[in-house]
């Protein structure tokens, strides 16, 4: 299952847009992720990236196109893969409901993810739900200290 892009240049470009966004540098992760997604345009992780960056950014039309692109690629995706896919496309149609279940299925199966738990509080507080957030972080609190 593809889980890195084709091309090598694409595979440096994901990573460090990946990593702008990590540091909440969402206008150059946004560059990093168009050259990745110009590079390797059938990669649907990039999509689903480029469509964070640009939710940051507040364009979230753009990041709908994005998220939408990233799941209609999505298939050839491993099973998480594309749950994290389809979580975000949910999450830029306002699909909050249904983004939660995905994300709390994700969360589940790797309870320790801390990415998976920080989305899943995300899409809780974004649906209204602040007191289930407010457990999921306090559960987030618990897992160990990353290395």
């Amino acid at each position: 299952k593809a889980t890195l892009p084709s091309k090598p240049e694409a595979i440096r470009l994901y990573t460090e847009g990946l990593a702008k966004l990590r540091v909440f540098d969402a206008l150059t992760a946004r560059d990093l992720l168009e050259k990745t997604v110009a590079a390797d345009p059938e990669y649907p992780l990039a999509h689903s990236a480029l469509a964070v960056a640009w939710t940051n950014l507040g364009y979230d039309e753009k990041a709908k196109e994005e998220a939408k692109r990233a799941f209609d690629l999505s298939m050839k995706l491993s099973h998480e893969n594309r749950l994290a896919v389809e979580g975000r496309y949910l999450e830029t149609i306002n699909e909050r409901d249904k983004a939660i279940e995905i994300y709390r299925t994700l969360w589940n199966f790797f309870p320790d993810n801390l990415d998976y738990g920080l989305q899943l509080a995300s899409a809780q507080t974004a649906a209204g739900h602040g007191r289930d957030a407010q457990n999921t972080l306090e559960a987030l609190r618990k897992l160990p200290r990353p290395l």
